[in-house]
């Protein structure tokens, strides 16, 4: 009789989460858009919304004209200024980005490569920090590859619109992970080398702590003009290829890169990006550590301490940080230098794994963030 009951309670059990998981997967948004790029770099977009309804508003980003849509435009000032707000009308939009007059880090178009990583496509305001399935046709120039994102990439969900990365491009495997730059590059052999041995260490040291990656690694070295180091995408490092010829190799920014697999706009989403980088920077120096490659590491900690030197107060609150420098400033010198000040007494990188396994694939809201810090031992204000 007990085990009848047992069984009973489990079966129950089993139909609710099978109808709850359902239910969430019938309810999730899929956005459908068919993108044109030219041999010019413009990117035509067709985009279509399921499930719309007239209390639907839509953010684009501000740069993306809708002149001839439907939407009606009721608000400029949306996520710092990032966003325009429409009403919608039918849920299909046509508009076009044009190539950028110069090059930047988010969208490029040049020496044979394409690349964009955020706002081409509108999102409902309402699911902004949700998940979303996104059902995109992607044409390109002749003579390019499309590296990202395949088909196969398109059947996960994500919280931001996929990067698009195309252009005239060579593959080749290393150990387990693929490595793709662009076809007639000249670099230095042995600094590639060095890079691929310190992702590859990293990356199985991190899958250890935190969670095996079901698809494997793949390296992307593109042409920034700017000095920015690498993004991480999905299963993708993408590194500026400046990288392969610098006299001094960048084993820190590599580190941290690799750990935004973990923490990162698709696996655990802060409302607050202060705290992504940062615990990324701080998990980081650990890992120097637990290399004991102290000489590089006491380099690193005597510059963040240098860089915030001045900094009399503070608030890590994201709507209080106003400008790009105070961002960065924060996110890779004052709280990294914060929690590492705080690891012993706090325990942080037991504390912050245990974190990861609890909320891994989740949207960690503001006041559970600096929940997080309060634990972490940080005063999320010194005023």
């Amino acid at each position: 009789m007990f085990l009848n009951l047992l069984y009973m309670r489990n079966f129950k059990l089993f139909i609710f989460c099978f109808i709850f998981f359902t239910i969430s997967i019938e309810a999730q948004t899929e956005i459908k858009a068919k993108i044109l790029i030219n041999s010019n770099g413009i990117m035509k977009v067709t985009e279509e919304f399921s499930k719309i309804n007239k209390n639907d508003t839509l953010l684009f980003n501000r740069n993306i004209n809708l002149k001839g849509n439907n939407e009606l435009l009721v608000d400029k000032k949306i996520f710092r200024n990032t966003y325009y707000r429409y009403l919608n009308s039918d849920g299909i939009i046509n508009y076009r980005i044009n190539k950028p007059k110069s090059s930047f880090d988010n969208f490029f178009f040049h020496d044979s490569i394409y690349f964009i990583s955020v706002g081409y496509l509108g999102q409902k305001k309402t699911e902004l920090n949700l998940k979303k399935k996104f059902n995109i046709d992607i044409t390109i120039p002749e003579g390019f590859t499309l590296i990202y994102p395949s088909k196969i990439d398109l059947k996960d969900s994500f919280y931001n619109i996929p990067p698009i990365i195309a252009g005239n491009l060579n593959k080749h495997k290393y150990q387990d992970f693929s490595v793709i730059t662009r076809k007639n590059i000249q670099f230095n052999k042995k600094r590639m080398k060095e890079i691929l041995e310190v992702i590859k260490k990293a990356n199985d040291h991190f899958q250890i702590i935190f969670s095996k990656k079901e698809k494997n690694l793949e390296i992307v070295f593109l042409p920034f003009k700017s000095k920015i180091a690498g993004k991480s995408i999905d299963n993708l490092i993408v590194l500026n290829e400046n990288s392969l010829t610098k006299p001094r190799l960048n084993k820190k920014s590599l580190i941290h890169e690799i750990l935004h697999l973990w923490w990162g706009d698709n696996s655990i989403r802060f409302d607050n990006p202060v705290l992504t980088e940062a615990i990324c920077e701080f998990l980081a120096l650990n890992y120097l550590s637990k290399q004991k490659d102290f000489d590089y590491l006491n380099y690193q900690l005597k510059y963040k301490r240098e860089r915030i030197k001045n900094i009399k107060n503070y608030d890590l609150d994201f709507n209080k940080i106003k400008s790009k420098n105070q961002y960065k400033l924060y996110c890779y010198n004052l709280l990294p230098v914060l929690l590492w000040d705080a690891k012993d007494k706090f325990n942080v990188e037991k504390e912050v794994i245990s974190f990861y396994h609890i909320n891994k694939n989740s949207f960690i809201s503001k006041n559970n963030s600096n929940k997080l810090l309060e634990k972490l031992g940080i005063q999320i204000s010194s005023k």
